[in-house]
């Protein structure tokens, strides 16, 4: 188990995605640190993330209404890697091809735990 609180950000449109993660993180001891609903926000959250202390960035692949391209899902996590890299990246997306550049990926089908499951996986490499 890591040492110290695990925080993260998550990028997410959904409201009830977005509700769900919170509480079951929230019963595991994980902290939503960071919360952003669309890719602007996204992108302008990447640059305070480390100053925050945030460990990893749960990434959603669409945070524009009406795009399920995977595209805004991409481009923030090419951000994070340029902007802050010491932030490891999860994507949890519907697509099965998941979101480009991201260190791991969960289907959102595969649920929360799966999502804590890889989170978890990520915090050796902190």
């Amino acid at each position: 188990m890591h040492e110290h609180k695990i925080l993260i950000a998550h990028f997410e449109d959904d409201p009830m995605t977005l509700s769900d993660v919170d509480i079951y993180f929230r019963m595991i001891g994980i902290t939503v640190e960071a919360v952003a609903t669309t890719a602007a926000d996204a992108v302008s959250l990447i640059p305070l993330l480390e100053k925050m202390g945030v460990h990893i960035a749960v990434i959603d692949g669409n945070l524009s209404r009406g795009n399920d391209s995977g595209n805004d899902g991409a481009a923030i996590a090419q951000s994070i890697k340029t902007k802050a890299p010491s932030i490891k990246t999860v994507g949890f997306t519907t697509s099965r091809d998941g979101i480009r550049g991201v260190d791991v990926n969960v289907r959102k089908i595969d649920g929360i735990p799966a999502l804590a499951a890889a989170i978890h996986g990520l915090l050796p490499l902190l």
